[in-house]
């Protein structure tokens, strides 16, 4: 009887796969609830006791935003998206009026899929990915976090006297090195908007994957000064490379192999005098020689080999990612003693040339965000739009 009692259950193959598998619950295209009990079980699993007025206020409130979000963000076509237009996409009234969480989980779980029921998948897919931003510690320290960040980096940056030149290094001398800057941008914090878009058009929506809520952009004029500017960022201490995250790191600028070489050719020039009258004395030295030899490697660069990490990228984006973490100081209200907490900030290395080339065609950041649009609306909306917008 065991086993006949085992064999008729029915299981849930989609939501069991997303566990065992490592799908993301963006992708799923049902949810296992079969009555409103278990809805409110699975609501107050989640977090939220729906019996409790003040809980049930906060998922009304958050499922208003998600409304808000969908219509003005998602749903809102972009200049020259003809064919999205037309489909003149919005959501059902009734819905909207009730917004009703349980019916939305009821709905969603329905086997044969009706308008309705693939409307409430898609707002329980904004619903949960909005729920993890406004409750993710990250958000509640940012911006403790990016005045201590940018303060400790701005430390190190200064224009130069006589010739108006932004440079990287210690303003008041306490090293030689120094190196003069295309540009540097500080990256502004995301809208929740934006922030909405890019975790649904990941595969795992969840905050501990944005590390890059504070970041600079340094722009140098070689890829050789990338890594002069590396050494005087992990000499200041801006960068402290035990706090480096490894496994987000992402290099299509740079061969250091090949950097390492042509660095110990000049410092050691042994079997080659004749390139060079002296052994190189000074940094400014080595920083023109290397230039000089950056720029006659450059044609070597295309040919490099590394793979996009990030699928939103253009396949000609090159740059050097690194995401670093700061021992976050923080003091609650009412607490005598510091905290500290690491947040991470990422730093994007750029050469001159390819920092211009990235600001045309398809590597415009307009494109970059379109793109991310895109993907965000396949993966929430889904069955609700034509199949040909899948491909």
């Amino acid at each position: 009887m065991g086993n006949t009692t085992l064999l008729n259950r029915v299981l849930p193959w989609e939501t069991l796969s997303a566990i065992v598998q490592g799908e993301s619950v963006v992708d799923l295209s049902t949810m296992p609830i079969r009555s409103a009990q278990e809805a409110y079980r699975f609501v107050q699993g989640y977090g939220y006791d729906l019996h409790n007025p003040a809980d049930a206020q906060d998922v009304k409130h958050l499922l208003h935003q998600v409304f808000h979000f969908m219509e003005t963000s998602l749903l809102r076509p972009r200049v020259g998206e003809t064919e999205f237009s037309e489909l003149r996409l919005a959501i059902p009234e009734g819905l909207k009026k009730r917004c009703d969480v349980i019916e939305l989980l009821l709905l969603a779980s329905q086997p044969t899929k009706s308008t309705a029921s693939l409307w409430s998948c898609a707002f329980l897919k904004v619903l949960h990915t909005l729920v993890h931003i406004e409750n993710a510690p990250k958000i509640q320290y940012a911006h403790l976090a990016q005045d201590q960040i940018c303060k400790q980096f701005k430390a190190y940056l200064y224009t130069e006297k006589y010739t108006g030149s932004l440079m990287l290094g210690n303003p008041n001398g306490g090293s030689q090195k120094q190196l003069k800057l295309v540009a540097v941008d500080f990256k502004t914090m995301k809208s929740r908007d934006s922030l909405l878009i890019k975790l649904l058009s990941k595969k795992t929506n969840m905050m501990d994957e944005i590390d890059d809520l504070i970041g600079f952009r340094i722009v140098t004029e070689t890829p050789a000064d990338v890594l002069l500017a590396l050494d005087i960022l992990q000499e200041n201490q801006q960068m402290v490379f035990t706090n480096i995250n490894a496994n987000r790191s992402r290099n299509s600028l740079i061969q250091l192999e090949d950097f390492k070489q042509i660095w110990e050719l000049f410092a050691h020039p042994t079997d080659i005098q004749d390139l060079l009258p002296t052994h190189i004395q000074s940094w400014d030295e080595l920083v023109t020689n290397l230039k000089q030899l950056s720029q006659s490697e450059q044609p070597s660069i295309p040919n490099l080999t590394f793979q996009a990490h990030n699928p939103m990228s253009a396949s000609d984006y090159r740059s050097l990612h690194i995401t670093c973490r700061h021992l976050l100081r923080l003091r609650r209200v009412g607490s005598t003693k510091d905290e500290r907490v690491f947040f991470p900030f990422e730093l994007q290395f750029l050469d001159k040339e390819t920092y211009l080339k990235n600001q045309e065609g398809d590597t415009a950041h307009t494109q970059y965000k379109h793109r991310q649009l895109v993907r965000s609306r396949r993966r929430v909306l889904g069955a609700l739009l034509p199949r040909h917008f899948h491909n």
